[in-house]
């Protein structure tokens, strides 16, 4: 095959490739179909709830899915109360999200504030036994990594009182079908500890959750982005995230609307998020986006754009459980990359059935890649047809029938007469030349690094610098002669051919 049939189809190969750019393309289409909602929850001043909510469900044609209430343990309800405040919610259409606050972790633990959780339990199995399609979602301790609340800053016995909140409604027949968990930290953080040393095991937790706002100079990546990413390295990639609270200001200098479209495209765009939780609140600075009868037209387009309160039926009728299965057998299938800088890109490559890994469970991110293997990524990123001859006398053994594909398809040339050298590692910037050619990159606008000078492979490492594949090896730098690492193999692939 010649380059400029190489060129011809690759445009319509990543329109290809892009189809399968994500774990959920190898699943079932019953999985498929069963991909997280995005919910918006809604928290504003008590007396204000009807008006408010009201108010925004007639500018978007529905109400918010969930509202953020808060309960604490130290102080007796009259059941009437509670239930009229859930029953209140629910004729908004909205599903409580219930944060259970203490001033005393060791009294619960001692069963001191067993009388009050037992009323709020049975109050809660009342309500939900009213009608079919009620649900509650219980956050225990709710940003205990802050140590201004009373909870905070104490990691062991926030681990323990969680699981004690969580056993008792368990242990009172309230089924995952009806209640589910929140394990919820805030962004900020100042017990110095990481969300990992509060979190009390997969077991007890449905739904991973943070809380960020912005309160003047935070954009999406501060708020969210960045602890989506902490969240995913800390605890994992499987179990959807709950932002559990959030808002912005609204100033000359950082405008309410721009920064609302960010929020809603940007989480939109976020495949672990579940939703996020809009505090409407004008407390020690003014959130709110619906106030006496208006709504801010940014929030109402953004809503617009997100599922319907009735779609909360996700998270409690068994498809999210279906989905955090097909997650946890797609992110582990290697077991030692979890720490890898190269992650990512890794489980990118696998998602387009580029590796299959070193071994069984195993990638091999630190490992060198050798010739063979190289033509082996290459052959099955660009799907390169079969080779009509064999070009290669050394080249026996799993990997000949690839490196014949790209011989042909004039990725390269072997490294002398009818030799490949399949068992040698492959250079950075031998790596450069047989992306060049594969992908046909066009001649480069500058000579990027200083250390490639006289090496035969310059022009090449200049034009996947330019096309943004790499970045070198440091400042000004591209280390061509050290070898490439199957993580590393990876990221090139993911650069080249992910967009």
């Amino acid at each position: 095959m010649s380059m400029t049939s190489v060129r011809r189809w690759y445009p319509l190969l990543l329109v290809v490739l892009s189809l399968f750019a994500h774990p959920s393309n190898i699943e079932s289409a019953s999985a498929a179909e069963s991909e997280p909602p995005k919910l918006l929850g809604f928290a504003t001043q008590w007396d204000l709830i009807p008006e408010d909510v009201s108010t925004l469900s007639s500018s978007v044609g529905k109400p918010p899915a969930i509202y953020q209430s808060f309960w604490t343990l130290e102080m007796d309800y009259p059941d009437s109360g509670l239930i009229g405040g859930l029953d209140g919610l629910d004729s908004l259409g909205m599903t409580p999200y219930l944060e259970l606050t203490t001033d005393d972790l060791g009294a619960v633990l001692e069963g001191r504030r067993d009388e009050v959780l037992d009323q709020v339990i049975r109050v809660s199995e009342q309500w939900l036994a009213g009608r079919s399609g009620r649900y509650l979602l219980v956050a225990p301790l709710a940003e205990a990594n802050l140590v201004e609340h009373r909870w905070g800053g104490d990691p062991d016995g926030y681990r323990s009182v969680y699981a004690y909140i969580h056993d008792a409604f368990r242990s009172a027949g309230m089924g995952r079908d009806r209640v589910r968990f929140v394990f919820a930290m805030n962004g900020l953080d100042t017990s110095g500890y990481p969300y990992s040393r509060y979190y009390p095991g997969d077991e007890y937790v449905d739904i991973l959750g943070f809380a960020k706002l912005n309160r003047g100079g935070r954009d999406y990546e501060e708020v969210f982005a960045g602890h989506i990413r902490e969240m995913q390295e800390e605890i994992g990639y499987v179990k959807p995230i709950l932002i559990t609270q959030t808002g912005t200001i609204d100033t000359a200098s950082d405008p309410m609307g721009p920064w609302l479209n960010e929020m809603f495209d940007g989480l939109l765009g976020e495949e672990q998020v579940l939703g996020a939780i809009y505090f409407n609140r004008n407390k020690d600075k003014d959130f709110r986006v619906v106030k006496n009868g208006w709504v801010h037209p940014s929030f109402a387009d953004g809503y617009a754009t997100w599922s319907d309160s009735s779609d909360v039926a996700w998270v409690f009728d068994g498809r999210m459980d279906a989905w955090i299965a097909d997650r946890e057998a797609w992110y582990s299938r290697f077991v030692d990359i979890a720490s890898s800088t190269f992650f990512d890109d890794i489980m990118w490559i696998a998602d387009q059935g580029i590796t299959q890994g070193c071994a069984p469970g195993r990638y091999c991110p630190d490992d060198p890649v050798s010739r063979a293997q190289m033509a082996s990524f290459l052959a099955r990123a660009l799907s390169l047809p079969a080779a009509s001859s064999d070009y290669f006398d050394d080249d026996a053994g799993v990997h000949e029938d690839n490196i014949n594909r790209l011989r042909e398809a004039g990725i390269t040339f072997g490294c002398a007469a009818r030799a490949f050298c399949p068992d040698e590692d492959v250079t950075r910037e031998q790596m450069a030349s047989f992306l060049a050619r594969a992908l046909g990159y066009p001649e480069a606008s500058a000579d990027w690094f200083s250390d490639d000078d006289g090496s035969t492979h310059e022009p090449n490492i200049n034009r996947v610098a330019d096309a943004g594949v790499t970045f070198g090896c440091g400042s000004g730098v591209y280390c061509p002669g050290d070898p490439v690492t199957r993580g590393q193999m990876a990221a090139f692939l993911h650069r080249a051919l992910g967009f």
